[in-house]
């Protein structure tokens, strides 16, 4: 992989990645503190509510629209309790945190000493992008919200970062397991898709080859942290995931993978409706662009994690990341969808 990486192409490549990742970077972030939110919104007039009249502990603990949020509620706590619910303050909290999480997953590609520099460029410049454009800004505009979710993902990547060590013959493996259990701990308790971390540290350690042992050990403490995330009181009955599917029904499974193959293609839909040049475009025309896109990905996907599962052949380093985030990904769309499955079968635009 290094032959090569000091010729005219590459040094070219490598220039203009470093030029366009700075200007990239520092453009989204001048673009997320100026179209951030400044004043209280959306679901916050809710929690602001149940702060104001419930203690520390129960706003802590209860569940919200189905998620639990005990870790970015003490920052939200103490943001009100202090600066009187400043959205100024909650935005710098959630970019500090969302810098975190990239930096993390940029320790990740530096870390990993088989990659020649045109490559960890070229990703260097992926997981900025991925971080810092502007489809994200209905989640990073808001700094409350983009609190709960860098903090998920600031965990999940602590967990894949720590994995390969776990399945080495380091003498820290006790140290590395504990820091992979109060990462997931942290992204489950997060949001509600943090879960899906736990899945993908146990798909990615087996696939490294981590022992029995530990993985024994991993699997316990999932299923301590869905025990305890399922006895969390809720704030409303909307909490829970449905329990009333039809899964008796072989339609149903159809129906969910449909439903689970347009949520990943949407983006696509949303270019093509983009490219179409229309004002106003039809979202419905381009139903069958995500449905396509979204079955592709979800069967190149399958095809790579079911290859690595049966070899248990996983590189640590950026293969091991990559595995890690792309499993990470599936579960926690799978989770969306068993969720909101009868939201989205009364409004299916909500696959959109």
């Amino acid at each position: 992989m290094r032959s090569g990486s000091d010729g005219p192409l590459n040094r070219f490549v490598q220039f203009y990645g470093a030029v366009a990742g700075c200007i990239f970077f520092g453009s989204g972030l001048v673009y997320l503190f100026l179209g951030r939110w400044p004043v209280t919104h959306q679901d916050f007039w809710v929690f602001y509510d149940n702060f104001l009249h419930r203690s520390w502990f129960y706003s802590s603990i209860v569940k919200y629209n189905g998620h639990s949020l005990f870790f970015p509620c003490q920052i939200w706590l103490a943001n009100l309790r202090f600066f009187h619910g400043s959205q100024d303050i909650l935005f710098i909290a959630g970019l500090a945190l969302e810098l975190v999480g990239t930096a993390l997953l940029l320790l990740a590609v530096f870390r990993d000493k088989s990659l020649d520099t045109t490559i960890r460029v070229a990703a260097t410049v992926t997981v900025i992008f991925g971080n810092f454009w502007m489809g994200r800004a209905s989640m990073t505009a808001s700094g409350a919200f983009n609190c709960a979710y860098s903090l998920v993902l600031s965990g999940a990547v602590l967990a894949f970062l720590c994995l390969p060590k776990l399945a080495g013959e380091s003498d820290r493996r006790l140290t590395f397991l504990w820091t992979i259990i109060c990462a997931n701990v942290v992204a489950s308790f997060s949001f509600g898709t943090g879960m899906a971390a736990w899945g993908a540290t146990l798909l990615t350690a087996y696939a490294l080859g981590v022992r029995l042992r530990q993985l024994g050990l991993l699997a316990a403490a999932a299923m301590v942290s869905a025990i305890v995330f399922f006895a969390l009181p809720p704030h409303d009955s909307a909490a829970g995931l449905s329990g009333d599917l039809p899964l008796s029904q072989p339609a149903t499974y159809l129906t969910l993978l449909v439903y689970f193959c347009r949520l990943l293609g949407s983006p696509w839909l949303h270019m093509c409706a983009a490219w179409s040049g229309l004002q106003n475009p039809d979202e419905a025309a381009y139903v069958c662009v995500a449905l396509v896109a979204g079955l592709s990905g979800f069967l190149f996907v399958g095809v790579v994690v079911l290859a690595k599962l049966w070899r248990r052949n996983l590189r640590g380093g950026m293969e091991s990341m990559g595995f890690a985030l792309m499993t990470f990904n599936f579960i926690a769309f799978a989770l969306i969808l068993v969720a909101r499955a009868r939201h989205i079968h009364e409004i299916p635009s909500e696959l959109n």
